[in-house]
């Protein structure tokens, strides 16, 4: 019996990273429009650094050799 299979380009790396970025930048929206990033600046001020760095790290990944990656991205602190 032969199954026919979708075409489907995206991995689960991908997809994963996809939705985790999406919901940053959903808590980002939420924040600023609820106006709660004068009382909660610190965690504003996180998220929207956790979002750069994943953000980098996406685009960086494959450019740049992997001991330079690491010493990038693996002594920030999440």
């Amino acid at each position: 019996m032969h199954f026919n299979h979708f075409n489907f380009d995206f991995s689960a790396v991908k997809v994963l990273w996809a939705l985790t970025f999406a919901a940053l930048l959903v808590l980002m929206v939420v924040l600023l429009g609820r106006d709660r990033v004068r009382r909660y600046p610190f965690f504003t001020a996180s998220i929207v650094l956790l979002a750069l760095r994943l953000l980098m790290s996406r685009l960086l990944y494959g450019k740049l050799p992997s001991f330079t990656l690491g010493e990038i991205f693996l002594p920030w602190p999440i």
